[in-house]
């Protein structure tokens, strides 16, 4: 039997296959900061407006405004994909982690685990 699907909206069709729209943020105090180390970040996401991009952009700048101090947690999974990644600490795992309380934290290195189904992951989070 064959299978029927459904036409597709020319305009979704066209919005699906169109290129990703970007938004920059940049801060010449915190690059002054970090000077040479200044990473980039890019995301790519569902949003869809850009002021909502514009201030996903900001709230990413801000973590970077410093200070930071590196730290390192055992997570399951292997999750090298998060190298480079500014990720959210659930609430469930604060505690675990020693946190006070819910925030975000840049992932700068992942070890993968030959033994086990672990990743050890060497993060900057903000001090507050």
């Amino acid at each position: 039997m064959p299978v029927i699907t459904p036409p597709v909206d020319a305009g979704l069709a066209a919005w699906l296959k169109a290129d990703a729209l970007y938004v920059a943020a940049a801060d010449a105090s915190i690059a002054t900061t970090w000077g040479t180390k200044a990473t980039e970040t890019t995301i790519i996401s569902p949003i869809a407006l850009e002021a909502d991009a514009d201030t996903e952009a900001a709230r990413q700048l801000r973590f970077f405004e410093g200070p930071l101090v590196a730290d390192q947690h055992i997570v399951k999974g292997l999750r090298h994909d998060l190298i480079g990644k500014l990720i959210r600490v659930k609430t469930r795992a604060v505690q675990a982690l020693g946190y006070d309380t819910a925030q975000f934290v840049f992932v700068i290195a992942a070890a993968e685990s030959d033994t086990s189904d672990t990743t050890t992951l060497t993060v900057l989070k903000r001090l507050s």
